[in-house]
């Protein structure tokens, strides 16, 4: 029996991402039975089963997931030497593919990397704002940013940032409001907050004391629709010092137990931190934020 071509890796990384042959075969332009053949095919050669399931879905056997590591790390390499062997000047070049939170990355990351990739022309910066992590094992992003220390195997994980969130309110809204002095105060106003059963991320004293109020009025997936509806006086919400400005005219309410700290953390493929590309938008993103510790510690800068 003769060994598998190493191009068949190519398709059974496409299908680990992707999980059907239909998706694969569309990021690769082919049709999904030449999936099916090359995996069959590389199937064959190794003399071992990679996925199972019925249907469209596929699932990694163990042997699958041993090889996993080995394609990815193939992978990298391949990159590393077209990076390495090619003209110096196009070194900083091609996609990377960045998975953010939306209020980093609508708020803080966005105009600041607009700026670094007008000084970058031959980088192509995907910025990916959405309300879930991102698995980097799908190769769904080079870089994540994400709440809390991450649990994502053969990756390297770095404390970003600390960060703290407030509890807020428009002055229309309290001006009529019961009195706020003690965290428990807050089970007698409109509360705004996610909804709970879509927001995987751990919660601190603060966040489960809204969380297991029986009262929230407005729920939301989005943190920017959240500083929406306290904005125009629905009630009281959680939200990032950084995320809030002079110009939404909110009240951040002084008891110190309506604060607490959070942390921003960086996720990174190990096979990919050493290319070129991927290491000098790390280097950008953990200076951005570096300059700017104080915003996101909610200190008042003159």
């Amino acid at each position: 029996m003769k060994p598998f071509e190493w191009g068949d890796l190519l398709f059974f990384l496409e299908l680990v991402r992707t999980g059907n042959p239909a998706a694969a075969g569309k990021k690769l332009r082919v049709d999904h039975t030449t999936v099916r053949r090359r995996i069959t095919a590389l199937e064959d050669g190794l003399r071992a089963r990679l996925f199972t399931g019925k249907g469209n879905t596929q699932q990694l056997t163990a042997e699958g997931e041993r090889l996993l590591a080995y394609a990815e790390s193939m992978e990298t390499l391949i990159l590393r030497a077209v990076e390495e062997v090619s003209d110096r000047d196009l070194a900083i070049s091609g996609t990377v593919r960045i998975g953010v939170p939306e209020g980093f990355g609508s708020h803080f990351l966005a105009s600041r990397l607009a700026v670094f990739c007008e000084a970058n022309p031959e980088l192509d910066v995907k910025l990916m704002v959405l309300p879930r992590a991102l698995n980097l094992s799908n190769r769904e992003a080079d870089i994540a940013i994400d709440f809390g220390i991450p649990n994502q195997q053969r990756k390297i994980a770095r404390k970003l940032i600390d960060y703290r969130v407030s509890v807020y309110a428009a002055p229309a809204y309290l001006e009529n409001a019961p009195p706020l002095n003690t965290l428990d105060d807050i089970r007698e106003h409109r509360l705004v907050g996610y909804i709970d059963e879509l927001n995987p991320d751990s919660k601190n004293a603060l966040e489960a004391a809204f969380a297991q109020c029986p009262r929230i009025g407005f729920g939301s997936t989005s943190i920017e629709a959240q500083k929406e509806a306290i904005c125009c006086g629905y009630g009281i919400g959680i939200l990032p010092d950084f995320l809030v400005t002079e110009r939404d005219g909110l009240i951040r309410l002084p008891p110190e137990e309506m604060s607490a700290m959070k942390e921003f953390w960086m996720v990174m493929q190990s096979e990919m931190i050493n290319l070129a590309r991927v290491r000098v938008v790390i280097d950008f993103i953990v200076e951005a934020v570096r300059k700017e510790r104080a915003l996101f510690l909610g200190i008042a800068q003159d």
